[in-house]
């Protein structure tokens, strides 16, 4: 049988993927690339290598372009070349992010409609397996794979939530898995003749339709904005060559200790200005880091040492730390937050020491740029706590949807006639992120202490929205988990329509943020770069005017 085209293209990059992707640096690009597809596409390595090489051909090209198009630039030797190199760099970097944002929009859509299609197969057999696997043959590529791997945990007869939220591409996969493990299991209920999975089903598609509009919405108020942040780096050495094209006496400044201390300051904001940005816009959960380097250099021994004692120095410090470090990464741990500081600092002293060789200085000027370095050196420092710090920022926005799904995986369990206490919390210690310290020690407590365990998490998280619901389990005990939980089902509207709500004024936050850290770069290469010696110039030109004219006077 004569393949198609598109067949014999797929076998094609197939091909190449198996020539490029064990290669020396491309087996690590390959790496990252595959790691962010498996997300969308799992236990499809034929399709995850395809795309991944048809991602790597575009990015090259995009790579190779921006370079031709900046060969004007690179007149000004090794700096502007390395300028031009992080900008290719990150652009690449948005620009993956950009193809895995419409690949995830597009498997939301098709859970959309698969939900639809579940809910069909469900009405006609009242069976989730059979309702599973009909569904699961009529659904499009992306989301059958990943419901035949939801299927394949399913049949395993044992809990694998913690297995699956590792693969899973967003936290409405989690609800679904976790909906369908509970009916499996426990079997479903009716009240008032409607079935208790087909009720969480449709808050589920309505969650789906939430989170398509928000990302939709994200998409179009961040568009452009990266490429407004890397402006600066393209364009600096445009504007010094039109600079001394028009002022020649500004020499003196470009290529002086200040002219270079402004390029690395633009860079710098430039690339602190795009992390943040990536923060805002979501980028992290793509491409979360795993500090494979890092933690190789922590194993050094007298590295590993020094470690050792800055932590015994630190002291409650490192407690401190943790809880502020945790929420934000599964793989950054205390040493090697540490160990990035550290080396943020080196970097800092490197850089600037290098500067101060590469011009003669005056012995009057000599203190005033070693206390420059010093506050160079302490800011570099705070570089990865900066990081860690604007991500605070979204601890709000970040935990009320943690307790959204909490309440989710709550109204799923509350209709189920043997449901007991420890089994809830149990459950919504599973869907806890933030408060995942707190949730463990009362799952842990509470078969001793009782209620005492849930007054503690009250003491420990005071969050209005977490309390309710932990009032609720306190009940439970009393008059049984259905009735404590009968003012959760009917609020379900309004949590919906606020979490709506919720969302356009977070997007709206995050816009006034972005547009304020886009322009930063820029206004610090015109205000520093450009304006700063022209009227430096213009200043030192009239004062030899003024002497000029006193002395003709004289």
């Amino acid at each position: 049988m004569k393949k198609s085209y598109k067949q014999e293209k797929d076998e094609f990059y197939f091909y190449l993927h198996q020539i490029l992707a064990y290669k020396p640096i491309l087996n690590r690009i390959f790496y990252y690339l595959k790691r962010s597809l498996i997300l969308l596409k799992p236990n499809h390595e034929y399709s995850i290598c395809i795309e991944a090489t048809k991602l790597f051909i575009i990015c090259f090209y995009v790579a190779v372009g921006i370079f031709c198009g900046s060969v004007f630039l690179l007149q000004n030797g090794l700096f502007q070349i390395l300028y031009v190199i992080g900008a290719v760099v990150l652009f690449i970097r948005h620009f993956i992010f950009l193809y895995l944002e419409q690949e995830e929009i597009k498997l939301l859509k098709q859970f959309q409609k698969f939900i639809g299609l579940l809910r069909h197969n469900y009405h006609k057999s009242k069976m989730l397996e059979e309702a599973l696997e009909e569904s699961i043959v009529k659904a499009d590529f992306e989301i059958s794979l990943h419901m035949e791997c939801i299927y394949s945990l399913l049949r395993r007869e044992e809990e694998s939530v913690k297995e699956y939220q590792r693969t899973a591409p967003n936290r409405l996969f989690v609800s679904f898995y976790a909906l369908c493990f509970v009916i499996l299991k426990y079997g479903d209920t009716e009240s008032k003749q409607y079935s208790a999975f087909l009720n969480n089903l449709e808050q589920l598609k309505e969650e789906i339709y939430i989170e398509l509009l928000k990302r939709e919405k994200l998409r179009h108020k961040f568009s452009g904005l990266v490429l407004i942040v890397l402006l600066p780096i393209l364009f600096m050495n445009t504007i010094r060559v039109w600079a001394l094209w028009s002022v020649p006496e500004l020499y003196q400044y470009y290529n002086s200790v200040y002219g270079v201390m402004v390029r690395v300051l633009v860079l710098v904001s430039t690339v602190l200005a795009y992390e943040m940005i990536a923060l805002l816009r979501g980028e992290n959960q793509y491409r979360e880091p795993e500090y494979v380097i890092l933690n190789k250099v922590s194993e050094i021994k007298w590295i590993d040492k020094l470690l050792d004692i800055a932590i015994l120095w630190s002291g409650k410090k490192v407690r401190a730390w943790y809880s502020r470090i945790q929420p934000f990464s599964k793989h950054l741990t205390i040493r090697i937050f540490l160990l990035q500081r550290c080396l943020s600092s080196f970097l800092g002293m490197f850089c600037y020491i290098y500067l101060l060789l590469c011009f003669d200085l005056q012995d009057s000027q000599i203190p005033f740029y070693v206390l420059l370095a010093v506050l160079g050196v302490l800011l570099a420092s705070y570089f990865p706590w900066i990081i860690i710090s604007f991500k605070s920022l979204f601890q709000k926005e970040a935990k009320a949807l943690e307790i959204a799904n909490m309440q989710y995986i709550v109204l799923v369990l509350y209709p189920v006639k043997s449901m007991e206490v420890q089994i809830l919390l149990e459950w919504m210690e599973l869907f806890s992120d933030y408060y995942r310290l707190s949730m463990e020690s009362c799952v842990d407590d509470y078969s001793n202490l009782g209620e005492a365990a849930l007054e503690n998490l009250i003491e420990k998280e005071p969050d209005s929205e977490l309390v309710k619901i932990v009032d609720a389990v306190s009940l439970c005990e009393q008059i049984g988990v259905e009735r404590a939980f009968e003012g959760l089902e009917s609020d379900r509207k309004y949590l919906l329509e606020k979490r709506k709500q919720d969302n356009e004024m977070h997007l709206s936050n995050r816009e006034v943020l972005a547009k304020c850290l886009t322009y930063l770069p820029l206004i610090l290469l015109i205000g520093l770069y450009l304006i700063v010696p022209f009227v430096l110039e213009s200043i030192s030109q009239l004062k030899e005017y003024i002497l000029q004219f006193e002395a003709a006077m004289q």
